[in-house]
Protein backbone atom coordinates (compact mmCIF):
# COMPACT_ATOMS: atom_id res chain seq x y z
CA UNK A 1 0.00 0.00 0.00
CA UNK A 2 1.22 3.50 -1.14
CA UNK A 3 -0.26 6.31 0.36
CA UNK A 4 0.31 10.33 -0.46
CA UNK A 5 3.37 11.38 -2.06
CA UNK A 6 4.58 14.26 -4.20
CA UNK A 7 3.91 14.58 -7.83
CA UNK A 8 6.78 15.76 -10.73
CA UNK A 9 5.94 19.62 -9.42
CA UNK A 10 6.99 18.23 -5.56
CA UNK A 11 3.51 18.63 -4.54
CA UNK A 12 1.70 16.57 -2.30
CA UNK A 13 -1.01 14.09 -3.46
CA UNK A 14 -3.47 12.21 -2.08
CA UNK A 15 -3.33 9.26 -4.13
CA UNK A 16 -3.29 5.66 -2.53
CA UNK A 17 -2.80 2.41 -4.59
CA UNK A 18 -2.66 -0.89 -3.79
CA UNK A 19 -0.07 -3.83 -5.17
CA UNK A 20 -1.77 -6.99 -5.79
CA UNK A 21 0.85 -9.11 -5.84
CA UNK A 22 -1.35 -12.14 -7.71
CA UNK A 23 -1.99 -10.18 -10.68
CA UNK A 24 1.24 -7.77 -10.58
CA UNK A 25 -0.72 -4.63 -10.92
CA UNK A 26 -1.41 -1.68 -9.33
CA UNK A 27 -4.76 -0.43 -8.26
CA UNK A 28 -5.98 3.15 -7.05
CA UNK A 29 -8.06 2.56 -3.78
CA UNK A 30 -10.12 5.33 -1.63
CA UNK A 31 -7.78 8.50 -1.85
CA UNK A 32 -6.53 10.37 1.71
CA UNK A 33 -8.75 13.19 2.99
CA UNK A 34 -5.92 15.89 1.94
CA UNK A 35 -3.05 15.74 -0.39
CA UNK A 36 0.07 14.95 2.22
CA UNK A 37 3.31 13.92 1.59
CA UNK A 38 6.40 12.23 3.96
CA UNK A 39 4.22 10.59 6.51
CA UNK A 40 4.91 7.92 8.19
CA UNK A 41 3.09 3.86 8.83
CA UNK A 42 2.19 0.79 11.03
CA UNK A 43 -0.36 -1.68 10.81
CA UNK A 44 -1.86 -2.85 14.28
CA UNK A 45 -5.02 -5.33 14.00
CA UNK A 46 -5.73 -5.40 10.52
CA UNK A 47 -5.89 -1.34 10.69
CA UNK A 48 -3.48 1.40 8.40
CA UNK A 49 -2.40 4.32 10.48
CA UNK A 50 -0.33 7.01 9.03
CA UNK A 51 1.41 9.61 10.99
CA UNK A 52 2.37 13.37 10.13
CA UNK A 53 3.68 14.54 7.05
CA UNK A 54 3.00 17.61 4.94
CA UNK A 55 0.21 18.99 3.07
CA UNK A 56 1.81 21.59 0.84
CA UNK A 57 5.02 21.95 -0.50
CA UNK A 58 5.62 24.78 1.95
CA UNK A 59 7.17 23.38 5.14
CA UNK A 60 5.07 24.79 8.06
CA UNK A 61 2.24 22.71 6.84
CA UNK A 62 2.92 19.84 8.90
CA UNK A 63 0.21 17.87 9.85
CA UNK A 64 -0.56 16.87 13.66
CA UNK A 65 -3.55 14.15 12.45
CA UNK A 66 -3.57 10.07 12.71
CA UNK A 67 -5.33 8.56 9.95
CA UNK A 68 -6.77 5.21 9.92
CA UNK A 69 -8.85 2.37 7.78
CA UNK A 70 -9.29 -1.11 7.93
CA UNK A 71 -7.55 -2.42 5.61
CA UNK A 72 -9.60 -5.33 4.52
CA UNK A 73 -12.26 -2.01 3.21
CA UNK A 74 -9.33 -0.30 1.23
CA UNK A 75 -8.84 -3.46 -0.38
CA UNK A 76 -12.27 -3.45 -1.69
CA UNK A 77 -12.29 0.13 -2.92
CA UNK A 78 -10.04 -1.64 -5.44
CA UNK A 79 -12.92 -4.27 -6.83
CA UNK A 80 -15.94 -2.19 -6.25
CA UNK A 81 -16.83 1.59 -6.84
CA UNK A 82 -17.62 2.34 -3.34
CA UNK A 83 -15.07 4.82 -0.88
CA UNK A 84 -13.87 3.33 2.13
CA UNK A 85 -14.17 6.04 4.61
CA UNK A 86 -10.63 7.32 6.25
CA UNK A 87 -11.30 7.97 10.03
CA UNK A 88 -9.11 11.00 11.66
CA UNK A 89 -7.75 9.71 15.18
CA UNK A 90 -6.96 11.83 18.21
CA UNK A 91 -4.42 15.14 17.04
CA UNK A 92 -1.12 14.70 18.04
CA UNK A 93 1.24 17.00 19.91
CA UNK A 94 4.46 14.84 18.65
CA UNK A 95 6.87 15.20 16.50
CA UNK A 96 4.80 15.03 13.22
CA UNK A 97 7.49 15.26 10.17
CA UNK A 98 9.62 12.32 9.37
CA UNK A 99 9.07 10.27 12.59
CA UNK A 100 9.01 6.73 12.07
CA UNK A 101 6.07 4.64 13.13
CA UNK A 102 5.49 1.09 15.06
CA UNK A 103 3.08 -0.95 16.82
CA UNK A 104 3.29 -2.96 20.12
CA UNK A 105 0.71 -4.48 22.17
CA UNK A 106 -1.69 -2.90 20.39
CA UNK A 107 -0.90 0.67 20.65
CA UNK A 108 0.67 2.97 17.53
CA UNK A 109 4.25 4.12 18.41
CA UNK A 110 5.68 7.15 17.11
CA UNK A 111 9.27 7.39 17.53
CA UNK A 112 11.78 10.57 17.21
CA UNK A 113 10.89 13.32 14.52
CA UNK A 114 11.13 16.70 14.48
CA UNK A 115 8.25 19.46 15.52
CA UNK A 116 9.26 22.29 13.29
CA UNK A 117 10.95 21.75 9.81
CA UNK A 118 12.51 25.58 9.98
CA UNK A 119 14.45 24.31 13.55
CA UNK A 120 17.15 21.50 13.42
CA UNK A 121 17.23 21.98 17.23
CA UNK A 122 13.17 20.68 16.94
CA UNK A 123 14.39 16.94 16.52
CA UNK A 124 13.25 15.01 19.53
CA UNK A 125 14.05 11.36 21.11
CA UNK A 126 11.02 10.78 22.74
CA UNK A 127 8.84 7.91 22.29
CA UNK A 128 4.84 8.38 22.15
CA UNK A 129 2.24 5.51 22.02
CA UNK A 130 -1.03 6.11 20.54
CA UNK A 131 -3.21 3.76 22.78
CA UNK A 132 -7.05 3.35 20.75
CA UNK A 133 -8.64 1.97 24.23
CA UNK A 134 -8.06 5.25 25.82
CA UNK A 135 -7.85 7.48 22.95
CA UNK A 136 -4.88 9.33 24.27
CA UNK A 137 -1.23 9.80 23.80
CA UNK A 138 1.32 8.64 26.33
CA UNK A 139 4.84 9.34 26.46
CA UNK A 140 6.77 5.86 26.90
CA UNK A 141 10.66 6.13 26.70
CA UNK A 142 13.09 7.87 25.26
CA UNK A 143 16.04 7.06 22.70
CA UNK A 144 19.33 7.85 23.74
CA UNK A 145 20.15 10.71 21.45
CA UNK A 146 18.01 13.18 19.17
CA UNK A 147 16.70 11.30 15.66
CA UNK A 148 14.51 11.32 12.74
CA UNK A 149 13.91 9.33 9.48
CA UNK A 150 15.10 6.39 11.29
CA UNK A 151 13.40 2.70 10.88
CA UNK A 152 12.02 0.90 13.72
CA UNK A 153 10.60 -2.54 14.64
CA UNK A 154 9.19 -4.53 17.53
CA UNK A 155 11.13 -7.24 18.85
CA UNK A 156 9.42 -10.50 20.66
CA UNK A 157 10.83 -9.21 23.59
CA UNK A 158 8.83 -5.76 23.28
CA UNK A 159 11.54 -3.88 23.11
CA UNK A 160 12.17 -1.09 20.31
CA UNK A 161 14.67 -1.76 17.78
CA UNK A 162 15.45 1.53 15.98
CA UNK A 163 18.14 1.95 13.05
CA UNK A 164 19.74 5.19 11.38
CA UNK A 165 18.17 7.91 10.99
CA UNK A 166 19.62 11.66 10.68
CA UNK A 167 19.94 13.68 14.13
CA UNK A 168 19.49 17.29 14.66
CA UNK A 169 22.65 18.30 12.37
CA UNK A 170 21.04 16.55 10.16
CA UNK A 171 23.88 14.25 9.75
CA UNK A 172 23.35 10.47 8.52
CA UNK A 173 23.85 7.91 11.58
CA UNK A 174 24.58 4.49 10.95
CA UNK A 175 23.81 3.45 14.98
CA UNK A 176 21.74 0.83 15.94
CA UNK A 177 19.20 1.38 19.61
CA UNK A 178 17.70 -1.97 21.32
CA UNK A 179 15.22 0.56 24.09
CA UNK A 180 13.06 -0.79 26.49
CA UNK A 181 9.79 1.08 26.92
CA UNK A 182 7.18 1.70 29.57
CA UNK A 183 3.71 0.59 27.69
CA UNK A 184 0.35 1.90 29.39
CA UNK A 185 -1.84 -1.00 29.91
CA UNK A 186 -4.72 -1.69 27.36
Amino acid sequence: IVCGGNDQQHQPIAIVEIYHSQTSQWHAVTPLPFPSASMTHTVIHNVLDLVGGYKTNEVTSCKKTVLAILIPQLLETGLQSSPAQWQSLSKINVPNYRPTAASLGGCLLVVGGMMDLLKPESVVSSVHAYCPSTSSWVLVGQLPRHLFSCTTTTLPTGELLVMGGKNSSSNATNTTYKCSLSMPSQ
